[in-house]
C-alpha cells in the first residue's frame, strides 16, 4: 500500500511511531527507537523458530521486514557505521543487527544516503557493505545460538562444546575413503594435488558424508541452517 507506506516514512522521520506506541504501552516518558526496536524484536523471535515457523508467521516476518525497510530513520547509526566498516560489536543485542541491516540494504537499493543526507562515511551504503555486513550479521547469530546451547565459557562447557565439534565435523570428512589412512608426513593430500578428478571425488565425499549427515547431527546447526 502506497499510501500507508508514505504516512509510515513521514511518522517513522518525525518520531510520531515512538510516540504513539510508547503511550500505547503506558510508558512515562519519551523512548526512543521503541517502533523499529520492538519491531526487530519480534521479526528475530518468529526467525529464530527455524523450520517450525508457520505459513501465517512467515508473512507476519514479511511484514515486519517491510516495516523495518521503510523507516525513514537509521535505528543506530554508530552500529551501521562498525557494520560498513566490517566490525560487529558481540555486546549488541541481535534484533538491533537486524534492524540496521535491513536500513542499510533498503538504503544501498534506492542508492539514497543515511539520515541528514549522508552516512557513515559521506557516500552511498553500497551493496559490497550490505553483504559484508550480512555476513557479519549471521556470524553473530551462530554466536548467540551456540552460546544458548553450550551456555558462557567455562572449562566444562568448553570441553562440551569441544567434544561436540570434534563430532560434528570428524577429520576423516576431510579426506577421500583411499586416502584417510595417508601419512600427512610422506604424501600430499588431495587439496595439495592438481588433480581435477581427485579434488571431483573430495567433493563427492564431501556432499555424501558431511553434508547430509550435519542436517539433524547437531542442534545449533540446524537451527541455523533454517534462519540462514
Amino acid at each position: 500500500d502506497a499510501d500507508a507506506a508514505l504516512v509510515l516514512w513521514v511518522a517513522s522521520g518525525t518520531q510520531v511511531l515512538n510516540y504513539c506506541m510508547g503511550v500505547a504501552m503506558g510508558a512515562p516518558g519519551f523512548l526512543p527507537n521503541l517502533c523499529p526496536g520492538i519491531t526487530a524484536s519480534v521479526l528475530v523471535h518468529l526467525v529464530s523458530k527455524g523450520a517450525q515457523i508457520s505459513s501465517f508467521e512467515l508473512d507476519t516476518v514479511r511484514q515486519l521486514a517491510n516495516t523495518l525497510r521503510g523507516l525513514n530513520a537509521t535505528p543506530s547509526r554508530s552500529l551501521m557505521k562498525e557494520l560498513a566498516q566490517g566490525r560487529a560489536n558481540p555486546e549488541d543485542k541481535m534484533s538491533k543487527f537486524v534492524a540496521v541491516l535491513l536500513r542499510m540494504e533498503n538504503l544501498a537499493h534506492d542508492g539514497r544516503r543515511a539520515d541528514d543526507g549522508e552516512d557513515v562515511d559521506g557516500n552511498c551504503i553500497s551493496p559490497k557493505s550490505v553483504e559484508g555486513a550480512q555476513v557479519l550479521v549471521l556470524t553473530e547469530w551462530l554466536a548467540d545460538l551456540v552460546q544458548a546451547q553450550y551456555g558462557k565459557r567455562g572449562a566444562e562447557n568448553d570441553a562440551v562444546f569441544e567434544a561436540d565439534v570434534r563430532e560434528f565435523v570428524a577429520q576423516n570428512c576431510l579426506a577421500v575413503e583411499s586416502q584417510a589412512e595417508t601419512d600427512a608426513c610422506s604424501a600430499l593430500h588431495t587439496l595439495e594435488l592438481e588433480d581435477e578428478a581427485a579434488l571431483n571425488a573430495l567433493t563427492d565425499h564431501w556432499e555424501e558424508k558431511l553434508i547430509t549427515s550435519l542436517a539433524g547431527s547437531n542442534p545449533v546447526f540446524a537451527k541455523f541452517s533454517a534462519i540462514a
